[in-house]
């Protein structure tokens, strides 16, 4: 029975690969049911269209702007009572600490990083 559809099967590979069609675009093509196709074409790569690729990119952009705008937030909070928890020498302290040993891989997290304990 699996030689029976063999051609179809190499249509829809060729398809998929060569026209980029989507697993719908191939079912209404060779008129065979989702299941059938969808195991044909599981493995190869899914096409983007220019319409989801633009959708990706508008949200990328956006989640973006919105990570910059609560850092900056969390930025202006940081200057406003920066003056009141210095006052307190734990927290300088620790700010003196991240300045000399933190790192900064990433800006959403504040992470110190030394290989001597009694350091911190």
């Amino acid at each position: 029975m699996a030689y029976k559809y063999a051609h179809l099967r190499a249509k829809a590979i060729q398809l998929r690969t060569e026209k980029q069609m989507t697993l719908d675009e191939i079912i209404e093509c060779l008129k065979l049911p989702k299941t059938t196709i969808y195991g044909w074409i599981k493995d190869l790569p899914i096409p983007q269209t220019e319409k989801q690729s633009a959708a990706r990119l508008r949200a990328s952009h956006k989640n973006r702007d919105n990570a910059a705008a609560l850092r900056q937030q969390a930025y202006q909070r940081g200057w406003e009572e920066a003056p009141e928890l210095l006052k307190d020498a734990t927290f300088r302290d620790f700010v003196v600490l991240y300045m000399a040993e933190g790192y900064r891989r990433d800006r959403n997290v504040v992470s110190i990083a030394n290989s001597n304990s009694q350091i911190i």
